[in-house]
């Protein structure tokens, strides 16, 4: 007998630093999702793993709503894939590369794509702030290697700036990647698809803060900066930031929807990668759904459209990815 609705299990909550935010996605995904086409059930993966465990055979897909480790890193996909889930976002390699900043300009590089020029240091490895004032001019960027939501991100402008940034990064990760400044603009691209299958880029967002940096507290108050969208840029520089953007994703490996954040250099008009996040935030601030609205899709859509995504990757446990569609409708005629 066919099924009335799909269930969905709204992973959120966690143990990393952005539980907070991640517990604001999985609300918001939660209450968005159509309850004519879904049973909707929400799990916290700081205590409900055994629960997920239990109940693994009724849940037709995951919606991963979690941030930071454990959520991003390509932890909880490995759990998923062993318990033969079906989930939302990208894969086990793509999330764990994604998360380690090394690892993503790496491979950025290996597909000549441009990133800033960087040094890494590692806990264990001493190092003098004079060489890296050689080698990286202040002011620079100091931030951790595999955190996320601008937590451990500093602009030192002085030594002794430089200094404290990287003690203080260092509370947060054993590695630490200090960067060349890009003086300029900061844009972020969201993208729609599963790794180099016709890939979506939706309008283009510029991020201004009304502080000196887009940090942990600006990224969540929407009081602290302005986010304009679609960008009040030319058709041409919207073109080579979303090309740029799409290629991030493909070079990644990622599936569903990726966000990544580019930089402007002003006075060279080149574009450097920043990053790429796996999991972008789903609280009602945030980028994602900001530009899927403006690019035609409703909150609500945009979760369709994603579990959907979810499924052309892994067959869903009813009959078929068609059955699925009878309770996802063609987002063409939305």
């Amino acid at each position: 007998m066919a099924k009335d609705k799909l269930t969905v299990a709204v992973l959120m909550g966690g143990t990393s630093s952005e539980r907070e935010v991640s517990i604001r996605s999985g609300l918001a995904v939660a209450e968005n999702l159509n309850r004519k086409k879904y049973n909707v059930e929400v799990y916290d993966t700081a205590h409900d793993l055994a629960k997920l465990i239990k109940y693994r055979d009724t849940i037709d897909v995951a919606f991963v709503a979690l941030h930071g480790k454990g959520g991003e890193d390509g932890t909880i996909q490995g759990f998923l894939e062993l318990l033969d889930i079906p989930y939302t976002f990208s894969g086990i390699r793509a999330s764990a590369n994604a998360m380690d900043k090394t690892a993503t300009k790496e491979i950025f590089r290996q597909h000549k794509l441009p990133v800033a020029s960087d040094l890494i240091l590692d806990r264990k490895i001493g190092y003098e702030v004079d060489e890296i004032m050689k080698k990286i001019k202040l002011p620079c960027v100091v931030k951790t290697v595999r955190g996320g939501s601008s937590l451990g991100v500093y602009i030192p402008q002085t030594r002794l700036e430089l200094e404290r940034a990287i003690r203080e990064a260092r509370k947060f990760d054993t590695h630490i990647l200090v960067e060349k400044m890009i003086q300029g603009r900061e844009f972020t691209v969201a993208t729609l698809g599963n790794k180099d299958k016709n890939i979506e880029a939706l309008p283009v967002i510029e991020i201004i803060p009304k502080t000196k940096w887009f940090d942990y507290e600006t990224k969540y108050n929407s009081d602290a900066v302005d986010e304009v969208c679609p960008a009040h840029i030319g058709q041409t520089l919207t073109a080579r930031i979303q090309r740029l953007a799409i290629q991030a994703h493909k070079a990644l490996g990622c599936r569903g929807a990726a966000r990544t954040d580019i930089l402007y250099e002003t006075k060279t008009q080149k574009l450097y990668l920043l990053e790429t996040n796996t999991i972008p935030g789903m609280t009602a601030t945030s980028l994602l759904p900001k530009a899927s609205k403006a690019g035609g899709y409703s909150f609500p859509k945009l979760l369709d459209k994603l579990i959907r995504l979810a499924f052309e990757n892994k067959k869903p446990k009813i009959k078929s990815a068609e059955e699925a569609d009878k309770f996802i409708m063609d987002f063409s005629q939305l």
